[in-house]
């Protein structure tokens, strides 16, 4: 506690600390450090650690993470397979909804691509658009048992 009664947490970080003042702080700070923490048994995968996963699938709307559930279970799909699966009727009302996913993986630090790719191919002149998982994000959430778990 300091002079004001105020609890500043220092957590250990190579020969410094790292300073915060709540607990909320804390745990947001050490769910992103991962495999950076001495002693530390979280596991990771990539940039991908099981809190920060839950912190991220916290923070997605209803498409995004049927988006993201999709992926997780076919690896690889069609903008088509997805247009219909979350029921919007374009390509650009599509890449809104991606687009969310990727600010909030921004957010928490971590790249779109470590969330999914976009493969654009042209046969016979007509272009098609599909999406794939990360391996990262992949390991990360069949690890927690994600989209299968009951919470999320």
């Amino acid at each position: 506690m300091d002079y004001n009664g105020c609890v500043t947490i220092k957590i250990p970080f190579r020969d410094s600390f790292i300073e915060c003042d709540t607990w909320e702080e804390a745990e947001r700070i050490l769910g992103g450090m991962g495999e950076f923490l001495p002693g530390n048994r979280l596991r990771s995968y990539g940039p991908w650690t099981d809190q920060l996963l839950d912190t991220f699938l916290h923070r997605l709307g209803p498409d995004q993470k049927a988006i993201l559930r999709i992926l997780v279970d076919k690896k690889r799909v069609t903008a088509d397979e997805l247009r219909v699966a979350i029921a919007v009727k374009n390509n650009q009302a599509l890449a809104g909804v991606i687009s969310g996913i990727s600010k909030q993986a921004a957010a928490l630090g971590i790249g779109a691509r470590d969330v999914f790719g976009i493969e654009n191919r042209r046969r016979s002149g007509v272009l098609s658009k599909s999406f794939f998982v990360s391996d990262e994000f992949l390991k990360v959430a069949k690890a927690v048992g994600w989209p299968n778990r009951i919470q999320e």
